[in-house]
């Protein structure tokens, strides 16, 4: 008889983001992929960002994933830069779960540039 130890557990990739240089006026996607490698069901938000240099504000995130993010399954979230001045900017993607280890923090670097 074979017994699981964990009953949750959530990967993710990339461990970061990095958008280099985007021309202002313009926005950058860049896609993170949150998978469910436990037993049970993730609760899976909020998701916020934290500023770490700059304006947080120029990220938004799309989530494309659900409340409750079953067993085996897999979910996106996509991050878009739209700067609003040439200047570097950084922070932090918080995703909540109810899985060991929450938040994940992905860090995230971007710059915005003059055309």
């Amino acid at each position: 008889m074979v017994f699981k130890l964990a009953t949750a557990g959530v990967s993710f990739s990339p461990t970061s983001l990095s958008f280099g240089n985007v021309g202002l006026g313009y926005r950058a996607k860049k896609v993170v992929t949150l998978e469910n490698q436990g037993i049970d069901p993730v609760e899976i938000g909020p998701i916020t960002f934290s500023a770490t240099a700059g304006d947080a504000s120029q990220f938004t995130d799309h989530s494309f994933c659900p409340s409750n993010l079953a067993a085996g399954k897999s979910c996106t979230i996509a991050v878009l830069f739209n700067p609003d001045a040439a200047s570097p900017d950084a922070a932090t993607l918080n995703i909540v779960t109810s899985a060991p280890g929450s938040p994940i923090e992905i860090p995230i670097a971007a710059a915005g540039k003059q055309e």
